[in-house]
């Protein structure tokens, strides 16, 4: 990283407050640009990385998710034919026979 305290010391013997520099040189820059180049390199890799992770995590989620909306589909299904087969079942129960006599109002 860019550390102006750092880019400011020369190398070659002992420099005076006044002889040193308020700025980088073009090899310090160049430095710089291809550190900070490879650290963004790697942050990008590290974030798609991460990304993978988390998407193959909230994947299998979902796919539980679905799984669980289709057994919950398929069981309100068989719950749904079983109470048909009931009320039908019931409504032969309450049927009365055919040989019962029906009386109609003109009767009373």
């Amino acid at each position: 990283m860019f550390v102006p305290s750092l880019l400011r010391t020369r190398s070659q013997g002992t420099v005076s407050m006044t002889d040193q520099k308020d700025y980088a040189t073009k090899e310090d820059l160049k430095n710089l640009k291809q550190d900070l180049k490879a650290d963004l390199k790697d942050f990008k890799e590290e974030i798609i990385h991460r990304f993978h992770i988390i998407s193959e995590d909230h994947l299998a989620q979902i796919k539980q998710l679905a799984e669980g909306i289709t057994n919950l589909y398929e069981k309100s299904e068989r719950d749904k034919a079983e109470l048909k087969s009931e009320i039908r079942e019931g409504r032969q129960e309450i049927s009365p026979p055919s040989n019962f006599p029906t009386l109609s109002w003109t009767d009373v």
